[in-house]
């Protein structure tokens, strides 16, 4: 559920044009902090590496074939703590551009979400 509410607040941002800033403080990420806290391995959620899937090919997204779950979750709760820590501080800057930002954080959760199903 929580991946799911990220999402959705994700594409407020991306496809609504919601300000980032609206809605950052709303993701949330206590259940992941629960369940790292506690040892959770992600890898019970997908057992085996990501696969080689056609729609990769060509995209940033490559680099995650053989990669482990864990791994792909990690860096999408990572990618979003990294913009709860800085878009408060550096939202004017230029040199940012959030909404790539989000866009990427977007794909590795459809790419978690595809290898998940399977």
């Amino acid at each position: 559920m929580e991946m799911k509410d990220i999402c959705s607040y994700l594409e407020l941002v991306a496809i609504d044009g919601v300000d980032l800033g609206e809605v950052i403080e709303k993701m949330p990420v206590s259940e992941y902090m629960r369940l790292s806290k506690e040892g959770y391995s992600f890898n019970s959620l997908k057992r085996g590496k990501i696969n080689n899937y056609p729609f990769l090919d060509g995209t940033d997204l490559y680099s995650w074939v053989g990669k482990d779950t864990e791994g792909l979750v990690n860096s999408i709760y990572d990618k979003i703590n990294e913009l709860k820590i800085r878009y408060p501080h550096v939202s004017e800057s230029k040199k940012y551009r959030w909404n790539v930002r989000v866009n990427n954080i977007r794909k590795r959760i459809f790419l978690l979400l595809k290898h998940v199903q399977g």
